[in-house]
Order: C-alpha cells, then structure tokens, then sequence
C-alpha cells in the first residue's frame, strides 16, 4: 500500500456491539446509548478481549487494508509483527489470485451490507495453505458510515471450532437480524429431523467432516453423506458453511424431535 495510511480508532476500550446487519464500535461513555432495541444482542465486548480469542480476529477499511489484526491473525496471515500489518492486505502476503478471491468476499459484505459466512483458502506468498470458515459483517462508524468490515476466521484444524462458533453466535454474528432468528427458530422447529440426522447435524457443527461422522456413528461415509443432504434439503440450504450456521442455532434452541 503507498502513501501514508490514517488509521481508524480500533482501540481496546472499545465495545463491539452488532447493530442491525453489521457491527459498529462504541466509546465506553457511549455505551449507555445503547439498549436491547437497537442491538440484535447486548454483548458489551471490547476490542480487546476479543483479540485475545483462539481465532483470527481483524478488521479491514473500505479498501481492504488492515486496520487492526490479532496476534492470531497476524501468524495465520504471515504478517511480520502488528505495525507491519497496519495499511497492508493480503495482496502483500499471499498469492495473487487468493488474495483477489478473499478480498472480493470483503467486497460482497460491503456491497450487500449484510453479514456473510464464507468458507476461504488462503494461499501464502511462503507456500503455506490454510482452510477457513469466516463470518464476516459491515462495518459503521458512529455516524452510520460503512467504513470497512469486522471479520473472525476459523482456521480449520487449527481453531476449536466448536468453541470459536459458539463466541461467534453469542456475539449475534451468526444470525443477520432478530427476525432472522425467530424465523430460524420456528423454521427449525417445524423441521423434523430423524436420530441419525440431528446426530450427524451435532456433529457438523462440531467441524467433523463426513468421513470422521462416519467413524464416530459407525457409519458409511456414503450414508453421513445422504443424511447431511437430507439436512439440506429440509433446511434449504446448500453449502457446509450454511450447515454449520443451521447445526449453531438448531441446538442453541430446544426442538422436537
């Protein structure tokens, strides 16, 4: 990145609070303002607790460039130290074509200002290769101002995925509005599922692949496959990252069976 970068306020006191479809940062005087009416949920985290999570934690101005990345980020990323970071993207530290395909995902989130769940490789410029799953939201500034996003990556085999999606959800990430969850809700109570396909569904969103599900129910990994296909359908849903977000908040909800 050339000439000189003018870094937006990312400090620790901050308090990350999701707002409508995307997350904005607010002073902890400014807290008060906000009430259960206007967040989807009333988290109250700083920027600083959540940069100590077991996951990559960042976020990025219009442009794609870092404003802010956590330690784990910043080793996942191969950024050399924090500064070193600050103003770059991933142009600077991947390959070409996977740095264009994650930054395009920032772009969708921006141009659709909705919250979005991606499954990712990130391809370094050291030959390293990593999978992940990432929500990532649209950021505003106080006057209501997209001005860049706030992303979580989970690096598959490395980040307890389990745990990593169960703070993303507690932080109202995983779903785009509260009426997005009640629907979720009713949607997923209305959805009858067999023994086998909640069992196979838990474990999904437990970040087993098909083949472990297998081993773990004694399964064919063709059976996992045609029980997770009936998930899909039922749900209408089609990608595994969709199916990790439906496994999060059907058991974050008391269903029938």
């Amino acid at each position: 990145m050339s000439g000189k970068h003018k870094q937006l306020d990312t400090s620790d006191e901050l308090h990350l609070f999701r707002v409508g479809n995307g997350v904005k940062l607010v002073s902890p005087h400014e807290v008060a303002k906000y009430n259960t009416s206007q967040l989807a949920r009333d988290t109250g985290h700083t920027v600083g607790s959540l940069s100590r999570l077991p996951l990559s934690f960042y976020f990025l101005n219009t442009a794609s460039a870092t404003e802010r990345i956590n330690n784990e980020g910043i080793e996942v990323c191969g950024f050399k130290s924090s500064n070193n970071s600050i103003g770059k993207s991933l142009f600077d530290v991947s390959k070409h074509e996977s740095a264009a395909n994650l930054i395009e995902n920032c772009n969708k989130v921006m141009a659709d200002k909705e919250i979005k769940i991606f499954e990712e490789v990130n391809l370094r410029n050291d030959g390293q290769a990593q999978q992940f799953l990432s929500i990532k939201s649209p950021w505003y500034d106080q006057q209501d101002k997209l001005v860049g996003i706030c992303g979580f990556s989970i690096v598959l085999g490395r980040h307890p995925l389990a745990h990593s999606l169960s703070t993303i959800q507690h932080l109202g990430l995983l779903n785009y509005d509260n009426q997005f969850v009640q629907q979720n809700n009713t949607a997923g109570s209305d959805v009858h599922l067999s023994r086998r396909e909640r069992e196979c569904l838990r474990l999904t969103g437990k970040g087993y692949t098909a083949k472990n599900i297998g081993r773990a129910l004694k399964l064919s990994h063709r059976t996992v496959e045609e029980y997770l296909g009936n998930i899909k359908v039922k749900f209408g849903v089609k990608s595994k990252s969709e199916l990790i977000e439906i496994a999060v908040n059907y058991f974050a909800f008391p269903h029938g069976g």
